[in-house]
């Protein structure tokens, strides 16, 4: 089955010696949630934050979760319910990137 894991990390990721940013945000995925995870990049997004005044930059990855572990505080949701459940910023805008067969960039000027 696949599921689509939506986690929001803003984070400022200090690489560890001999470690690139995949596998620095990797391992803060794992650190953050307990989540180990195989991710399949889908596209990128980037506009701009009016409330904090900055340009954003998301990388978008869909995951296959390797090790069971389940935070506490995450849950699952049907594909088909996603529309009753508010959603983060402009994820509602991105869902698509998540399920399209090619990779995507979403971009708001």
């Amino acid at each position: 089955m696949t599921r689509l894991l939506a986690i929001e990390l803003t984070m400022m990721v200090m690489l560890e010696k001999e470690e690139g940013s995949y596998e620095a945000t990797l391992r803060e995925i794992e650190e953050e949630t307990g989540l180990v995870i195989q991710p399949v990049l889908r596209g990128t997004a980037e506009w701009n934050n009016l409330a904090k005044e900055t340009r954003e930059l998301a990388f978008l990855y869909t995951a296959t979760v390797k090790k069971r572990t389940v935070p506490k505080d995450l849950f699952w949701v049907k594909k088909t319910d996603l529309n009753t459940h508010k959603l983060a910023g402009t994820l509602t805008e991105l869902l698509p990137i998540f399920f399209g067969e090619e990779q995507q960039i979403y971009f708001d000027v």
